[in-house]
């Protein structure tokens, strides 16, 4: 195998572990199936997630009665979900505990990556 051949490989894959590693869990119309029960139940963990944030005190002063729009979040378990919601202008990452229906923490977010990463799903942006 060429150098040439070899560095092309190695870009390639390089490309794929950055790719993959900044693709995030669109929450519209996000999805899970459980079989606790003999039905299909199904759960909308991102739904139950903005409906939680949205009862919080928190993000309600920070969003001043304006609507809060949330483009993005990533789902890590039916017991975790971080959201970032764009509420005055800025980008805040907030962490819920689906199962003790509380958001966790509240913080600006300042990791340009994740910033850019939510600029380019922003583009199916819908208020809450």
């Amino acid at each position: 195998m060429s150098t040439r051949t070899f560095y092309f490989i190695a870009i390639l894959i390089i490309i794929g572990i950055i790719g993959t590693s900044m693709l995030g869990v669109k929450l519209l119309n996000h999805t899970q199936e459980t079989n606790n029960t003999p039905e299909v139940e199904r759960i909308d963990w991102g739904q139950k997630a903005r409906e939680i944030a949205l009862k919080d005190e928190r993000v309600q002063e920070l969003a001043g009665g304006k609507p809060v729009s949330v483009p993005s979040g990533i789902i890590w378990n039916e017991t975790y979900v971080e959201l970032f919601p764009s509420i005055g202008g800025k980008i805040y990452r907030i962490g819920i505990d689906l199962n003790n229906e509380t958001v966790k923490f509240i913080k600006e977010e300042k990791n340009q990556t994740t910033l850019d990463w939510i600029e380019k799903i922003s583009k199916s942006v819908t208020a809450i």
